[in-house]
């Protein structure tokens, strides 16, 4: 029903012959009462404001210092976690509750409503209880699966574990659990240990909209030996913000686009590799690699761009083709 409505009105038309009439507020409303209202919202918006402020500095206090408290606690990763989201959800509401009382308070006065305060605070109570109910969930599921996968990578006979995660490029508000989550299955495994991240490939297309400064902090949270990012496919300002990356991760960086066709030259490969090293210092760049998997391309294009990889790697090392 909604669909058919949605398309009966996308195709329908305003009348050209439809003209609406000027209404003055003054001819409806005295020059008091529009004084009145203005104030009126000029309040609300004041304490909307306010409000989102303090709830900003609220949350950066507690994500700058809020780990710490992971120190004291010995309910394990996932009962640590959902102390840390109740006392989240404890500061949230504390952080909100003057300026909703406030709101009450201004509504009250001018006859907008007529609700009590206690109820205004059992209301915001229960709607952030109820959002605090769905992030522990995600939260118990999540550290519940990487807690299984854990057990599962501790004993692999092999030198390194890649962990591959294609969500986060394009939902930055959701690296510190997932930081978090492939963490406790980093450290579970005792060899070398990498992450790789790209922005989805779906016939030639990228699925994630995002970019990586918004990814830094969440990069060096990562308990990694190296990373395998996307690249050759992304702006060239994307190298600028992996400066920020610590440098003790070396970092490996997409030389062949799995987006397209083209097959790679060694010397733009080559290429690839020097502006990637003047962009972000010499020696930072520990691998170098297709983008992501070749599972749109064509076997023999795919086959192609790899062959081109090692020479051009070659090429920017000076050294004479195998």
């Amino acid at each position: 029903m909604w669909a058919w409505a949605a398309h009966a009105l996308w195709h329908s038309t305003v009348p050209s012959s439809l003209r609406l009439p000027h209404v003055s507020p003054s001819a409806l409303f005295s020059a008091s009462f529009v004084q009145r209202s203005s104030s009126y919202e000029l309040f609300l918006d004041i304490d909307r404001l306010l409000a989102s402020l303090t709830l900003v500095a609220v949350l950066a206090l507690y994500a700058r210092r809020g780990h710490l408290l992971m120190r004291e606690s010995a309910a394990g990763r996932i009962g640590s976690g959902m102390l840390l989201g109740m006392l989240g959800f404890a500061i949230v509401w504390l952080a909100e509750v003057p300026f909703g009382l406030a709101a009450v308070w201004w509504e009250r006065r001018h006859h907008i409503s007529h609700q009590g305060y206690v109820a205004s605070l059992f209301e915001s109570f229960f709607s952030l209880g109820g959002r605090f109910l769905f992030v522990s969930l995600a939260l118990l599921v999540t550290m519940g699966v990487a807690g299984v996968l854990a057990q599962q990578v501790a004993g692999l006979p092999c030198d390194c574990l890649q962990i591959d995660e294609a969500n986060i490029p394009g939902n930055p508000a959701d690296a510190p659990l997932a930081a978090a989550a492939i963490n406790c299955v980093l450290d579970a495994f005792h060899g070398k240990r990498a992450v790789h991240l790209c922005f989805g490939n779906y016939g030639g297309q990228t699925i994630q909209k995002g970019e990586w400064r918004a990814l830094a902090g969440f990069l060096n949270q990562l308990h990694v030996d190296h990373l395998v990012l996307e690249m050759a496919h992304r702006p060239p300002e994307d190298l600028e913000p992996l400066k920020d990356v610590n440098p003790k991760i070396k970092l490996g960086i997409g030389v062949i686009d799995v987006k397209i066709n083209h097959i790679e030259t060694p010397e733009e490969i080559a290429r690839a590799i020097e502006r990637a090293e003047s962009v972000l210092g010499p020696g930072r760049v520990g691998w170098i690699h297709p983008d992501c998997g070749f599972w749109m391309l064509r076997r023999s294009i795919a086959d192609r761009k790899i062959a081109a990889l090692a020479p051009g790697r070659d090429l920017y090392l000076g050294r004479a083709p195998l």
